[in-house]
């Protein structure tokens, strides 16, 4: 095995730049019941450097993200089926799947959408539960991240791992067996691919355990992805971006108080100590 020490960057951003330069994303996430998800991982990813995003959810969700989320443009899940039946990719160069989804999608189209394309992509959250439960399924790709924290680890491979040692057998395995990049959330975040690369991301903290840091994660990760990097820079660099802006939070508001919130407003922070 191959650890990975050095931390990825961001090329540079080019003067004469536009909006479509830094990526077009579509967020797929949020549900009537969980509509918060999906606004915490697109405000993520759009102070992530993320140029366009589209939200699609569901439509009774729509006017309480957008009254939040300004920045965005929304789809709603029969305005996408009728998208695809035109054969319209729906135009984004990553996607995100999971936050506040809901385990009763559209499971049909939601599947539809994810076998359309060859971008890169995160699986998070509720898409992973719904792979865990066989209601929904995906073949390997190289350029996907999986987030799973260790309770969804379990539930996709039936192995809680503890120690390092652990994390890192039952991560490898898990890579060859389903591909991608596997983002194993946790002190000391794992990260590890199919070419034995691996890395342990140092940042974060405990207050960070609270409902909503992972939503956060997978913005930035998803912006990472669309502005260019590889799934697995963007896993390491995302690790540790999300780690820091925790890390800063905590120094205002100590652990006890931290909300997920707090690390979208330190993220310009973390991004200024890449440059």
């Amino acid at each position: 095995m191959n650890r990975i020490q050095s931390l990825p960057s961001l090329p540079p951003r080019p003067s004469d730049a536009h909006k479509g330069t830094f990526g077009r994303a579509l967020i797929i996430a949020g549900s009537r019941l969980m509509p918060g998800a999906c606004g915490l991982a697109t405000q993520a990813a759009f102070r992530s450097g993320l140029g366009l995003g589209t939200v699609l959810t569901e439509a009774e969700a729509v006017p309480s993200v957008a009254s939040h989320i300004q920045v965005a443009t929304y789809l709603d899940w029969n305005e996408a089926g009728r998208r695809l039946a035109l054969e319209d990719n729906l135009g984004f160069d990553a996607l995100l799947a999971g936050p506040g989804l809901g385990m009763d999608p559209p499971l049909r189209l939601l599947q539809d959408i994810l076998n359309s394309h060859s971008r890169p992509e995160v699986l998070d959250a509720d898409a992973l539960n719904l792979i865990a439960e066989k209601k929904l399924s995906v073949g390997k790709k190289a350029a996907r991240i999986w987030t799973p924290h260790p309770g969804e680890f379990q539930r996709l491979t039936g192995i809680l791992p503890s120690s390092d040692e652990e994390r890192l057998h039952a991560g490898t395995q898990f890579v060859k067996d389903r591909g991608g990049v596997l983002l194993l959330k946790g002190p000391q975040t794992l990260i590890i691919d199919g070419d034995s690369r691996y890395a342990l991301n140092p940042t974060g903290n405990a207050g960070m355990a609270t409902g909503g840091c992972g939503d956060v994660l997978s913005g930035i990760l998803l912006a990472l992805l669309a502005q260019g990097l590889d799934a697995f820079d963007s896993a390491v660099l995302g690790a540790h971006i999300h780690g820091l802006a925790g890390d800063l939070a905590k120094e205002v508001h100590g652990e006890i108080s931290l909300i997920a919130t707090d690390l979208i407003d330190y993220l310009p922070q973390a991004f200024t100590t890449l440059s």
